[in-house]
């Protein structure tokens, strides 16, 4: 991580992009481990319960990852959600979201298989 002195440092939300407050110096971790690809938002519309979440994930997270992460926030079982992007559904989990086309700002769709 990047520290200078007499600059007071914060962390933001991933673990390896850090900020420094008076310069607002920007400087990435040079641990290749910590890098996961390009951090994005992605804004989650459950048209039928009128809800909208926004979720920050990586590039390189799957399809099943961002399903499990709308399930924690008490958004429907992610057995159950059927998401739409640009006009097809995403119902391969293990695709990331960058092989899927997904980038920051976009709009996924969420609905809910009907259980029988």
């Amino acid at each position: 991580t990047h520290t200078t002195q007499d600059h007071k440092t914060t962390r933001l939300c991933a673990p390896d992009f850090v900020v420094t407050h008076k310069s607002l110096e920007i400087s990435m971790a040079a641990d290749e481990n910590l890098n996961m690809g390009g951090l994005i938002r992605i804004k989650v519309t459950d048209i039928a319960n009128m809800r909208e979440e926004m979720f920050d994930l990586y590039e390189r997270d799957t399809v099943g990852v961002l399903k499990r992460r709308i399930e924690a926030r008490g958004m429907g079982l992610a057995a159950d959600q059927r998401l739409a992007f640009a006009g097809r559904m995403l119902s391969d989990d293990e695709h990331t979201l960058a092989e899927d086309g997904v980038v920051g700002m976009c709009r996924i769709i969420l609905s809910m298989r009907k259980r029988e």
